[in-house]
């Protein structure tokens, strides 16, 4: 089998959900011996220094083309008046498309896989010069994040903007799905959705897991709650300002020797005022896994998204207190909620974390529980081979 694998970021290094999912899509194949070439995307709004990335050396061929997709005012405007979806526009380029066009017509590919609905930009120039079969891993559904936003949002103009901007992705990604021969979801939330949605073909589920044999030792040092995520993603920065105005004060002013540790890239200014608070913030660090190993407690405050929540699953393969919101468990089997602290409330969310930073064998048992879970249902290679199957059952 030869795969062609789309993707409109580079996943190296995999330090947040979103590079997380694309990078264990590629390797998991990569690493099951199939035949595939990588074309990505280097985006200027997640550039990365490609000369860093030793995982390309595993990979026999790769094409990475970088592209301009800083958001511009011009750029939303323009997008508004032609009624086009700015958020997938912005990674389109003509120059792009041509060397896709040669690869497949140098090559012929069983399974085209689209990582993401971004990269689908590009669906016609496959269709146009390539018999594979076209399939897309969506791990999320993107206009749903967007809609999220508007109704959270208070001010009247952008409220407007981002429910135009909903609604010019979700007419994009209903037409697009419509398009594939295969379609790979990571929640069944998200499965269920495109299938009342139209897509008539079978649907596979791959959560989003880990390798077992690239965990860190792990010490969870008491006292030390952490949350690690992608900042230039709305529903995190959304989740994180209500956690820092809401909750960590109640947390503060009762516990003030607990340490709350933020890391993810893109870190707003905002997000560094909070020294007073006992609050460390890392910004973007270098492996995700290992900043992880030495916390106690994974926050996950959120309030809309799609998709799965990588962080958890990783938190719960390092044995680590997981306290968040409804979403900390969104796109998962419903058994998981078993293996976490779920609060719907600011001042449930402090007490939650005092409690068990005060009752370290409760927290570390539940851990330990998530732990043989997460083991049993969430490891990579697994994933992957379902991925394999799924690509062989296609019509």
């Amino acid at each position: 089998m030869k795969v062609l694998f789309l993707s409109n970021r580079v996943p190296f290094p995999p330090n947040d959900g979103g590079t997380v999912g694309v990078y264990q899509a590629l390797m998991g194949l990569v690493d099951l011996g199939i035949a595939v070439t990588f074309f990505s995307l280097n985006p200027s709004r997640n550039y990365t220094d490609i000369n860093e990335a030793k995982e390309l050396e595993k990979i026999a061929h790769h094409e990475i083309y970088p592209i301009q997709t800083d958001i511009t005012i011009l750029g939303a405007l323009k997008n508004l008046i032609q009624n086009k979806s700015y958020h997938i526009s912005r990674f389109y380029h003509q120059s792009i498309a041509d060397k896709l066009a040669t690869l497949l017509q140098k090559n012929n590919y069983d399974i085209i896989h689209f990582d993401g609905l971004q990269i689908t930009i590009y669906l016609d120039t496959v269709r146009r010069h390539s018999q594979g079969k076209c399939v897309m891993r969506a791990a999320n559904v993107e206009h749903k994040i967007w809609e999220s936003l508007a109704q959270n949002s208070t001010n009247i103009l952008k409220k407007w903007y981002l429910k135009t901007a909903a609604q010019q992705l979700k007419t994009y990604e209903l037409e697009t799905i419509k398009k594939l021969d295969g379609l790979i979801t990571v929640s069944i939330e998200d499965k269920e959705f495109f299938k009342q949605s139209g897509f008539n073909k079978p649907i596979h589920i791959a959560y989003t897991g880990f390798d077992i044999t690239q965990l860190p030792a792990v010490t969870n040092v008491e006292n030390c709650i952490y949350h690690i995520g992608a900042m230039d993603w709305m529903p995190n920065i959304e989740g994180m300002r209500w956690f820092m105005k809401e909750v960590w004060p109640i947390v503060h002013s009762k516990k003030t020797n607990y340490i709350l540790h933020l890391a993810g890239k893109n870190m707003g200014e905002e997000f560094y005022q909070y020294h007073n608070l006992n609050v460390e913030n890392h910004g973007q660090v270098i492996n995700a896994l290992d900043f992880v190993a030495n916390k106690s407690t994974l926050i996950v405050p959120l309030f809309s998204g799609s998709g799965m929540r990588v962080k958890t699953v990783e938190a719960m393969a390092m044995g680590k207190t997981i306290i968040g919101t409804e979403m900390a468990a969104q796109g998962l089997p419903p058994e998981v909620k078993q293996y976490m602290i779920i609060v719907n409330s600011a001042q449930e969310f402090a007490e939650k974390i005092i409690y068990y930073a005060n009752n370290l064998d409760e927290a570390n048992s539940l851990g330990q529980q998530a732990k043989l879970y997460a083991t049993k249902n969430f490891e990579v290679k697994q994933i992957a081979e379902s991925v394999v199957e799924y690509y062989n059952s296609i019509k």
